[in-house]
């Protein structure tokens, strides 16, 4: 069994494991049934991993423009609700 935390951090590997997500829809469901948004060391890599995820499970056509806009409206909601507070 892999121990999470021991997993080696490289920031180029990850960037590019996402990269492959996004362009290769064969590497991308291996990866969603194997990873977790924990296994990647930068937050922001974290952020477009479970976005890849979550427009995946709605069976949604993934391409990084989407991404952005789903990460961009993301961080627009979560804005808002401090502002509601």
């Amino acid at each position: 069994m892999i121990n999470r935390k021991e997993l080696p951090k490289n920031l180029e590997i990850e960037g590019e494991l996402l990269g492959l997500m996004i362009k290769k829809p064969l590497i991308r469901n291996d990866s969603l049934s194997r990873l977790k948004k924990e296994d990647f060391f930068l937050e922001e890599h974290q952020i477009v991993f479970e976005t890849i995820y979550k427009l995946n499970k709605r069976n949604a056509v993934i391409d990084v423009y989407i991404i952005w806009d789903n990460i961009k409206i993301h961080n627009f909601c979560q804005e808002a609700e401090l502002w509601s507070l």
